[in-house]
């Protein structure tokens, strides 16, 4: 491939290779939580969270619907980015 390369347009491409790649870097993060606050349906999260019985007396040793719910979301978003 370097070889359909005009010897004139290497350097710009390395520059513009190497910049390219440090903004990659620098924009992970904001993606990365932009798409993780997409993946949750937080009006279901939220409704589920408000039916729970936060009760010392009432919290049972099993996994919280919401919790669950939380965990099946961050599967999915998983399985989609795979």
């Amino acid at each position: 491939m370097q070889a359909s390369i005009p010897a004139n347009k290497v350097l710009f491409l390395n520059q513009f290779f190497v910049q390219t790649l440090a903004t990659c870097v620098d924009l992970r993060l904001p993606i990365y939580n932009g798409v993780a606050s997409r993946a949750i349906s937080y009006n279901t999260l939220i409704t589920q969270m408000s039916q729970v019985k936060w009760d010392l007396k009432e919290i049972t040793s099993e996994q919280s619907p919401y919790v669950e719910f939380i965990l099946t979301q961050f599967r999915s978003l998983k399985d989609r980015l795979a």
